[in-house]
This record gives C-alpha cells, structure tokens and sequence, in this order.
C-alpha cells in the first residue's frame, strides 16, 4: 500500500485517490504488530488493505464531524449514527457543514455501508483522497478524508478500531490516530492495549479523536432512571498509563443519545507535547440535527 501523497495530475471529478479495502477480486492482508511495554507483540486483528485509484478530496463524523488538528474541532453526534452514510440527508448534511466550517480533514465513522455502496458515497462529498477500514455490516467503519492541496496525510498503522496517521501542514507534524471503540468491552480491550503499546513508541505531538465507545466517569452517562452510570476503568487506566489529556470543550455536554439514555462517548485527548504545541487548540459540540 503506498503512502505517498505527493503531488499528483489534477483528478477529473470522477475521481478519488484511495487507500482502502478492494471493492472485487482478491483482498491482500496486512498485520500491523505493535510493541508494548512489557516487551511482547500484540498483533492487531487484520485488514484489508489495497491500492485502489477512485476519487481524490474530506473532516469528521460520527454521527458527526470533528473539523481542524490546532485550530479547533467541532462533533455533531448522532445526525450520521442514525441515518447512515447511504441516506440522501447524510450528503445533504456533510455538504452544509463542509460549506460552513471548511474544513480540510473530515472523519466519517459509523458509515452504516462499506465496500462499493461507500466509494458511491464518498465521490459525491468533495474530498480528494481517502483512507478507510471499512464497516462491518452496520458496525464500524472509519473514513478518513482530506485535501491534499492543503495538507499531507500519511497512513501509518491500521486497525478495525482505529487509523493512525501523520498530519503534515506548512512544516508543522502532528500525529493523530483516530478510533471507533467497538460497543463490546472484550474487544475494546484490545483497543487499550494496543493504544498503550502506541503510545510507548511516540515522542512527539499526538491527538486522538473519536468514539471511544466508553467513559472516563460516572458524570459523562446517563442511564434511563436519570441516575449517572460507571466510568470504564480500562478506559481509565489506559488513559492514565498513556498520560493522556482529556481536552476540554464547549457545547453539548452528551455527545450519544438514545431514548432517555444519554452519554458522552465522543472525545478528543492529547499527549503533553501536542498540548503545548497547540494550547489555543478548541473543541466544540455543535447541537444535536
């Protein structure tokens, strides 16, 4: 899989650069392995992954977008998360909110559609390239889309829960690794381990951003006797091991909600130098569509 975002011909409209799962034929496998501290390998489950030319040009989204690594982030939750990707609304949203915040990194997850229905999607969004673990089934999925005029983005691991990249902008780097936590505790397990085995190879500016699928305190949920719920301790401790900031933000307090239940799954967290590098850096939660 190439990495390069160096400077390509100008792509016609009907055209994406891509580094993503194939749509037919066969599905090359790449294992990323990831060094913990205690010194063992951790194997991250596989991905698909193959060089595919479809579109060039993206911001993030779970159920809502994150727009901008230093100048600021905003999370619309929800919206995505319950039509899915191949809704005519979703095009609709994304669009206004590409037209409003201009932003030249989008991430989409929880698309709600993979493979050939996805790429039908994506070439209508406006964003040059694309990397992606796709979806599965309705679970999952992470897309992530940018402007190479304006940024380079280079893909370094891949995970069914997370994409790790570089972030390259008027000489500045930043490394930024984006998640999706599954909904299922024994399988975030592995998310926290191979965070914490991440982050004890990384001595520079670093900004994760996502849903976490998870809590850092009883405050950030809601059950549906309006009682708060119960922090998740290996969320906890991962984040206490990794030394990792909780950034701030302004909005919305709950960032998921469902019937009566309401909780904050969706968050930004840096490392110490990333802090420094950018501490006018903003987030904000924009109201629920």
């Amino acid at each position: 899989m190439s990495n390069s975002d160096a400077k390509r011909p100008e792509p016609s409209p009907n055209s994406l650069t891509e580094h993503d799962p194939p749509v037919d034929g066969d599905r090359s496998t790449k294992k990323v392995r990831l060094k913990p501290t205690n010194g063992q390998n951790l194997e991250a489950m596989d991905v698909a992954m193959e060089d595919t030319r479809v579109i060039p040009r993206f911001r993030q989204l779970n159920g809502g977008p994150s727009q901008g690594l230093a100048s600021g982030s905003t999370s619309n939750q929800g919206c995505i998360g319950q039509l899915g990707a191949g809704k005519p609304q979703f095009r609709r949203i994304i669009k206004e909110m590409a037209s409003q915040y201009r932003p030249n990194l989008m991430i989409i997850i929880e698309p709600r559609i993979s493979r050939r229905k996805a790429l039908k999607v994506i070439r209508q969004l406006g964003y040059p390239n694309l990397h992606r673990v796709d979806a599965r089934g309705f679970a999952g999925g992470i897309w992530l889309l940018w402007d190479a005029d304006q940024i380079t983005v280079s893909i370094l691991y891949n995970h069914p829960q997370f994409i790790h990249a570089r972030i390259e902008k008027d000489n500045c780097s930043t490394l930024l690794t984006h998640v999706y936590g599954f909904p299922q505790p024994r399988w975030r397990q592995y998310l926290w381990q191979n965070l914490q085995a991440l982050a004890s190879s990384i001595n520079e500016p670093w900004l994760l951003s996502g849903d976490f699928n998870a809590i850092l305190s009883g405050q950030e949920r809601l059950t549906r006797r309006r009682e708060n719920g119960r922090a998740d301790k290996a969320f906890v401790d991962c984040v206490n091991n990794t030394a990792l900031i909780d950034l701030d933000f302004a909005g919305p307090h709950y960032t998921w909600k469902s019937g009566a239940r309401q909780a904050r799954l969706d968050r930004m967290l840096c490392n110490k130098l990333w802090r420094l590098k950018y501490p006018e850096a903003a987030i904000f939660h924009l109201p629920r569509l």
